[in-house]
């Protein structure tokens, strides 16, 4: 059977985004979870809105752990966008802690009773050092609460910033020799407790928030028909401080432009798409402002290649693409160096 190649290009770019969350493994180094903690928060506090207090719970003294900095950063991070969405209607309360426990201590204060800490089962050794994010958000209900983990699982509607799941961060935990938990009040709050083994010896290096990816403030119009395509792109952009509006179907994604051409500095979109084609919403943008900055990020087409869309003087990129080629190649079209 022939293969298609457009799906080929989205396996290929599921599997990219699986090699970025791998990368450093055996690679690991003594580290510092307040040091990781707190570079994480310099990067997420600015997706954090107004209506939303949050607390930054590091103790003096914590245990070192044996782990990859840049993928636990990218843990806290993801946890925290989550816990953000959750509350982005009612606003609320973002708890984010560390404390060290040992096997079979009691729940932390936010545990709101004196019962064991929530230890998964399947760990064994002596000490830890827990991260715990908690909201006072939505909640989860409980009949999706045993498919949180699940690769692509959400509850929210795509182009909403659901971000991109739990699925990642369970396989962080995981790699990390952890666990994690979780307990939720739908209408009330939900509690992460992720659990990683401590180390006895001490940190190797100090970690830095420096974040060497290019880095912008725009405002980013981001459409793909494959929902995890924009699960993907909304995490990456947001996490690189653009504020994004992400749509999987290109007809509205259009209104939505139509509505307010000037809110938006750049569409970044497929080619393949079913309604209308990249190529056709880049046409239609244009005409509306001439001015737009355009990037056409797409997998197999004979309709489009880097030459054609030079000639629309629009941006190119091929699927698949790492973070650090994504955000790059983003700065240099908002830029106008492309």
């Amino acid at each position: 059977m022939k293969k298609d190649p457009t799906r080929e290009a989205l396996k290929a770019e599921n599997e990219q985004l699986k090699r970025e969350l791998r990368a450093g493994e055996g690679e690991r180094t003594i580290l510092d979870m307040r040091t990781v903690m707190s570079g994480a928060m310099k990067l997420l506090r600015p997706l954090i809105p107004a209506n939303i207090d949050v607390r930054e719970e590091i103790p003096e003294k914590c245990p070192p752990i044996t782990g990859e900095a840049a993928q636990l950063q990218q843990l806290i991070i993801n946890m925290g966008t989550n816990a953000i969405h959750a509350m982005q209607t009612g606003g609320g309360r973002l708890t984010i802690s560390l404390d060290a426990v040992k096997m079979g201590s009691k729940g932390g204060k936010e545990a709101g009773d004196d019962g064991p800490a929530d230890f998964p089962a399947d760990l064994s050794a002596e000490d830890y050092v827990r991260l715990t994010i908690a909201d006072t958000g939505c909640g989860i209900s409980p009949e999706h609460l045993g498919r949180i983990f699940d690769p692509y699982f959400t509850t929210k509607e795509v182009g909403t910033g659901s971000g991109m799941g739990l699925a990642v961060v369970h396989g962080i935990v995981k790699g990390h020799g952890g666990g994690i938990s979780v307990k939720s009040t739908p209408g009330r709050r939900t509690i992460f407790r992720v659990f990683l083994p401590a180390s006895s010896e001490k940190p190797a290096v100090e970690l830095t928030a420096a974040d060497e990816l290019p880095r912008g403030n725009e405002h980013v119009l981001f459409v793909d028909d494959e929902s995890s395509i924009v699960e993907i792109g909304h995490y990456r952009l947001k996490s690189l401080g653009y504020e994004v509006t992400a749509f999987t179907d290109p007809v509205k994604a259009f209104r939505a432009f139509a509505d307010a051409p000037d809110t938006f500095d750049l569409l970044i979109t497929d080619m393949t798409m079913p309604q209308m084609t990249g190529d056709i919403l880049a046409q239609q943008v244009r005409e509306i402002r001439p001015d737009m900055k355009i990037l056409l990020c797409t997998g197999y087409s004979d309709r489009m290649d880097e030459q054609k869309a030079a000639g629309l003087g629009i941006g190119y990129l091929m699927k698949p693409v790492s973070r650090k080629e994504f955000a790059e190649v983003v700065r240099r079209v908002l830029d106008g160096e492309m």
